[in-house]
């Protein structure tokens, strides 16, 4: 029987999600589900359960029939994971989640950390069907399972500031930065909150603290730039958003410092 590991395996979650919480509490664009996007692996000596999540990517609809067929022969909980992980790929996000959730409350006898991951990936599968509650009390749950995973409570931060409710939003960031002062990606996040709650002094502390730990954080820059912008500092924003663009050309926060320079007439000096 495949094993269940007990290392972190989504470690970058929040971070794709950073610049999509700036774009979407700044009011220029839609939300991105980040979260659960890396799904858990379940290793251990089945080489079925290996060359099925490795289709996922490749060609989930062959992945989703592989685990199937293998299901039905006895391939038990890493099939069912392989399965909806391919579903999860290939679009249909509510059935994903609910096949991951049944799966996580399914495997009693597993740790409580992987079942908390198998959470955190439905999680992201209700996100990205645009079901928010779901997707909160799927992370719930998954907290009381893991209540030492930070990357569980700052997912539901994200979810909780994207959902407008900010001040819940705030305690679960600040519970992450508690535990992990130097995380760059949650300063960011929180920053970007406080901006919203017009709490603009704190959300400038954030900031501070994040580009003095990491000097050209994208997303650090960006932020600041934004309001570098709001306080009439035009080029101190044009500053930030062209050093994105140097230090990160090919990052989500470049493509939002090129709109912004072209929006805000920013392009030339």
């Amino acid at each position: 029987m495949v094993r269940i590991p007990h290392n972190d395996l989504n470690r970058n979650t929040a971070i794709g999600a950073i610049v999509w919480l700036t774009v979407c509490l700044a009011g220029a664009g839609t939300m991105a589900a980040a979260v659960g996007k890396t799904p858990p692996a379940l290793p251990g000596d089945s080489a079925l359960y290996r060359d099925c999540m490795a289709r996922v990517s490749k060609n989930p609809k062959q992945a989703f029939e592989q685990a199937l067929a293998w299901h039905s022969t006895g391939g038990s909980y890493p099939a069912r994971h392989c399965a909806a992980s391919a579903l999860q790929a290939l679009g249909q996000h509510a059935e994903a989640a609910v096949r991951l959730q049944k799966l996580a409350f399914d495997m009693k006898a597993a740790p409580v950390a992987l079942r908390a991951k198998i959470l955190q990936q439905a999680a992201g599968s209700w996100l990205r069907a645009k079901q928010r509650n779901r997707a909160l009390a799927a992370l719930k749950t998954a907290i009381k399972m893991a209540p030492k995973n930070m990357r569980l409570r700052s997912d539901r931060g994200l979810i909780l500031a994207l959902s407008g409710k900010l001040f819940a939003a705030v305690d679960d960031f600040n519970r992450v930065i508690e535990a992990e002062p130097k995380n760059t990606n949650v300063l960011v996040l929180r920053a970007a909150t406080y901006r919203r709650l017009k709490s603009i002094a704190l959300a400038r502390d954030d900031l501070k603290r994040a580009l003095l730990i990491d000097p050209d954080h994208p997303d650090a820059l960006l932020e600041r730039g934004i309001l570098r912008l709001a306080s009439k500092d035009r080029k101190g924003a044009r500053a930030d958003w062209i050093r994105i663009i140097q230090v990160a050309p090919k990052s989500a926060a470049a493509i939002v410092a090129r709109a912004k320079l072209a929006k805000f007439n920013l392009k030339k000096n």
